[in-house]
């Protein structure tokens, strides 16, 4: 599948977790081993993106025993939901605050999958 789709042919395989891909999981865990899983959307790095994937094997997920060593993990994840939500009130109160239009015949010809 990615010498024939992607832009990116020499990359190899990787890993993908619930909490590394957020909704883009969803449509990974619906795909059976050896299928491809049609153009799906998730986000990364606040931006759309959008992938063809071939499931190579699924694998439950496990519950991990809490331990000291994951104590800055958690504390990381913390700050970064924190700073996450801080952002966004700021981002709807710039919205609030100046005004903006968004222009939907400019964009209706636009094909996301056509952007390089």
């Amino acid at each position: 599948v990615r010498q024939k789709y992607s832009l990116q042919k020499k990359a190899s395989p990787f890993n993908t977790s619930s909490q590394s891909e957020g909704i883009f999981f969803e449509d990974l865990w619906k795909g059976e081993p050896n299928e491809i899983v049609d153009p799906a959307k998730g986000f990364y790095r606040e931006q759309v993106k959008w992938r063809i994937v071939k499931i190579l094997e699924k694998t439950p997920g496990k519950v991990k025993e809490y331990s000291s060593s994951m104590k800055e993990h958690i504390e990381t994840k913390m700050w970064d939901e924190q700073r996450n939500a801080i952002m966004e009130n700021y981002r709807k109160e710039l919205l609030e605050k100046y005004p903006h239009e968004i222009y939907a015949e400019r964009l209706r010809d636009i094909d996301p999958l056509d952007i390089p």
